[in-house]
């Protein structure tokens, strides 16, 4: 009996002393180490840098949506003016097309009238720049010759 009495002392000791060193381990838990605690001065330093990110990122923010409102006009005003381009571009074949014709079709007529003044077809061609069948076909057209 007296084997159980000291085995059932041992072991009320030991779930004693667990019991106590997680008491003790709980307590220093929930106590502040001063060494490792942060200062008053160090957490308003950290209060003060978190206020300026916030203020950062607010303006970060602001810049942001000026930055797309102004991409956003230079999309436009890109858009307008390639339309205005092309709408140039348009316009100058236009001009270069009827300035050609205008020029062919004097061109044509000054060949005609050197033509029925009897002027050779060869000083036609030399003389207007003309191609020499083109000539030959007004020529002939006409019979100029």
């Amino acid at each position: 009996m007296e084997l159980w009495v000291l085995v059932l002392s041992a072991v009320d000791l030991a779930l004693m002393g667990g019991i106590l060193y997680i008491m003790a381990r709980k307590k220093a838990l929930q106590r502040p180490n001063n060494a490792s605690a942060p200062s008053v001065d160090r957490i308003k330093e950290l209060e003060n840098e978190i206020s300026g990110i916030r203020k950062l990122s607010a303006e970060l923010e602001r810049k942001k949506a000026a930055f797309e409102r102004h991409e956003d006009t230079m999309g436009e005003r890109t858009r307008r003016l390639d339309a205005a381009v092309k709408q140039a571009e348009d316009s100058a074949k236009k001009l270069e097309a009827r300035y050609l014709s205008e020029k062919n079709e004097d061109m044509y007529g000054r060949a005609v009238k050197m033509l029925k003044a009897g002027t050779p077809a060869d000083e036609v061609v030399r003389g207007l720049g003309l191609l020499s069948g083109e000539v030959d076909l007004m020529s002939s057209l006409n019979n100029y010759r």
